[in-house]
């Protein structure tokens, strides 16, 4: 999964963010936020335009006019740090803001004057959650090119993704100069044939750890079956599903597999009227 994976363009080492293909995952998703938003229209989705394209329209507007000033204290790359974070869940989920909030987000800066400025939150150190323990992992187990890497692998970014692309590029950045690596690393084979067989679980529209990946890694497992999750956002674990839950309850408590092929929904959908 971590693995060293395809060389960047000039021979060099893709981050783990590009091999894994997240900037991938998180343009797609984006893309069908802004999709179901502008179908779902402004009394669902405060952002919506009159139709999914003039909603993706108004988005790149948005950026284009961030990246000439900033809007309410907000900049280019805070904006795009907030549309990445935000879709990995479609509905709040504890710190996670969801898609609603990102849609009112985008809308109180659509429609702000360039002079508004938003107070910034107090930030309370007791709460403090930084990223330092998923890179001690990460950056222990997996191959990240030199710091001054980054600015091409954020180029190869843009071009393959968009704003969202180079976003992405640039987040294992702090691997470059990690102090530790881990002793035991495992880097394969993937294919040993396993006591019992691996169930793997994918979202389609997953924006970090996008579906292609999850579809390959359960063909190169020796004994593995892909659980679709037809649906948006970050594992099912964060958009629950019942049915997803049923399928794991019965691997877990019984080892038995879903059939091949089988597709679950989400039990929320985005911008889904209220029941």
């Amino acid at each position: 999964w971590f693995g060293a994976g395809p060389p960047a363009p000039g021979g060099g080492l893709l981050s783990t963010e590009l091999r894994l293909r997240t900037d991938r995952g998180a343009a797609r998703t984006l893309e069908a936020f802004l999709g179901r938003c502008g179908r779902a229209g402004a009394a669902r989705c405060p952002f919506a335009a009159r139709d999914r394209a003039a909603t993706r329209a108004r988005y790149a507007a948005l950026l284009e006019r961030l990246r000439r000033r900033p809007v309410r204290g907000t900049t280019y790359a805070q904006l795009v740090q907030t549309t990445v974070d935000a879709l990995d869940t479609v509905q709040a989920v504890g710190e996670d803001p969801g898609w609603g909030k990102l849609a009112s987000t985008l809308q109180g800066l659509w429609t702000a004057g360039p002079a508004a400025r938003a107070a910034a939150a107090p930030r309370d150190a007791r709460r403090y959650a930084g990223p330092e323990q998923q890179y001690a992992i990460y950056c222990g187990e997996s191959p990240n090119p030199r710091a001054s890497a980054f600015p091409g692998l954020a180029r190869l970014g843009l071009r393959r993704s968009g704003a969202v692309g180079a976003y992405v590029a640039w987040l294992s950045e702090p691997c470059a100069t990690w102090p530790a690596t881990a002793a035991d690393r495992y880097d394969g084979p993937w294919n040993h044939r396993t006591a019992n067989p691996i169930l793997v679980v994918g979202t389609t529209h997953d924006p970090s750890t996008p579906f292609s990946e999850a579809r390959a890694m359960a063909r190169e497992l020796a004994r593995a079956r892909l659980l679709n999750l037809a649906g948006y956002g970050h594992t099912a674990l964060l958009n629950p599903s019942a049915c997803v839950e049923r399928h794991e309850t019965r691997y877990l408590l019984a080892g038995i597999l879903p059939p091949r092929g089988t597709r679950c929904v989400p039990d929320a959908q985005p911008f889904a009227p209220a029941p």
